[in-house]
């Protein structure tokens, strides 16, 4: 999982932009610590959702206790927790956060669906 989003979260020096003399390893601990706050985020958005809200079961024969409403709390709280980590934490626009909560949705929504 953190292959796919280190490309797209942690601007080493491979092109995306560099760290710069102003930042230093602090800024790197920074974002593996905000990376897995929004993992941890999602987790609990969508078990408080899902228990409080839930009533249509994803996929019942695999696993009965998964609802709608429960993913879309998990997708909410990535959304809300990336926007905030993002302005107070990592000093980066809103819409970094945004898309980076997105990014990890969609790699967890694609180990959910894991093809064959």
């Amino acid at each position: 999982m953190a292959e796919e989003c280190c490309f797209f979260f942690f601007k080493g020096e491979d092109g995306i932009r560099s760290l710069g003399p102003s930042r230093g390893l602090g800024d790197v601990y920074k974002r593996q610590l905000a990376f897995l706050i929004i993992v941890i985020s999602i987790d609990t958005g969508a078990y408080a959702t899902g228990l409080t809200f839930g009533k249509h079961p994803m996929a019942p024969r695999i696993s009965p206790k998964k609802t709608w409403e429960g993913f879309a709390g998990s997708v909410a709280a990535a959304f809300i927790a990336g926007i905030l980590l993002s302005i107070y934490m990592i000093d980066e626009p809103w819409w970094f956060g945004f898309i980076f909560g997105g990014v990890i949705v969609a790699r967890v929504l694609f180990s959910i669906c894991q093809f064959p």
